[in-house]
């Protein structure tokens, strides 16, 4: 136990500073942020749901691999596999989205020329995206940990929540520049 605890917290602190570059993100959008206000409302949403749905494929692949249903050479499988399960949780949960949008997001401030469902698109598209590649990215983290001869769990949880929330921005706010055309 004394030994985990003495590898942990360099690796804890290591990806502390790596979570510094999820502000830098979001400061580095900040003019799309002013001119689409509407588009914090729905960052904390984007973050839950990657978060939610990284661990969630993250445990299910952790608890397979402690209980020997799956190895690491499985890799192909158990991403196909994840991936379409993420595709139909995208669409779900970008259709709520854009729905919020449409109907609760009419007392933000947007440019005259632009429409909530155009806003709403891009929300929602991004947040389908965050869905995939953070399913992806939970499955990916405790086979990587199993190959590095590392323990799934330790490693899965804390890295998960580092980059979900880096990919997580980036996903939003390049979809949204994109989309927007700003």
């Amino acid at each position: 136990m004394r030994r985990r605890s003495l590898v942990l917290g360099p690796f804890l602190a290591a990806l502390a500073i790596l979570g510094l570059v999820s502000g830098f993100i979001v400061q580095s959008f900040e003019g799309l942020l002013m001119q689409f206000t509407v588009l914090a409302a729905f960052m904390p949403m984007l973050a839950d749901t990657g978060g939610n749905t990284g661990s969630q494929s993250a445990t299910l692949v952790v608890r397979a691999l402690a209980l020997k249903e799956i190895t690491t050479k499985d890799i192909l499988c158990i991403l196909t596999r994840e991936f379409q399960i993420s595709l139909l949780l995208a669409v779900l949960l970008g259709l709520i989205a854009f729905l919020r949008v449409i109907y609760l997001g009419g007392g933000s401030t947007i440019p005259d020329s632009y429409s909530l469902i155009r806003i709403g698109f891009a929300i929602s598209l991004a947040l389908g995206l965050q869905v995939v590649t953070s399913t992806l990215v939970g499955a990916l983290l405790p086979l990587g940990a199993a190959k590095l001869k590392l323990d799934p769990a330790v490693v899965a949880s804390p890295a998960l929540t580092t980059i979900v929330d880096i990919t997580g921005l980036l996903i939003y706010f390049i979809t949204a520049r994109l989309l927007l055309r700003v």
